[in-house]
C-alpha cells in the first residue's frame, strides 16, 4: 500500500544525485590521469636531464613547473571529494 509509494519516491531521489554526479566524477578522472601522466614525464625529464639543469641553472624552473602539477592535482582531488562528500551526505 502506503509503503510502496514512498519506495517509489525514495529510490529515484537516491539513485539520481550519483547518476548525475558521473559524468562530472569521470571527468575528473581522466583529468587527473593526464595531470598525473605529465607529473611523470616532468618528473623522468628532470631526472635524466639533471645535470644539465644544474648547468643551466634550471632548477626554479623545474621547482615551479613540479609545484604547478601538484596544485592541479590537489585540486581535481580536492573537487573529486567534494563531490564523492556530497553524495554521502544526500
Amino acid at each position: 500500500g502506503k509503503l510502496f509509494w514512498v519506495m517509489l519516491l525514495v529510490v529515484p531521489l537516491m539513485l539520481l544525485p550519483g547518476i548525475l554526479a558521473q559524468k562530472k566524477l569521470a571527468q575528473l578522472a581522466q583529468e587527473g590521469m593526464r595531470e598525473s601522466s605529465i607529473r611523470n614525464a616532468i618528473l623522468v625529464e628532470a631526472v635524466q636531464g639533471i645535470e644539465d639543469i644544474k648547468l643551466l641553472r634550471a632548477e626554479s624552473r623545474f621547482q615551479n613547473q613540479w609545484n604547478h602539477m601538484n596544485e592541479v592535482s590537489a585540486d581535481i582531488g580536492m573537487r573529486q571529494r567534494k563531490i564523492v562528500g556530497t553524495l554521502m551526505a544526500w
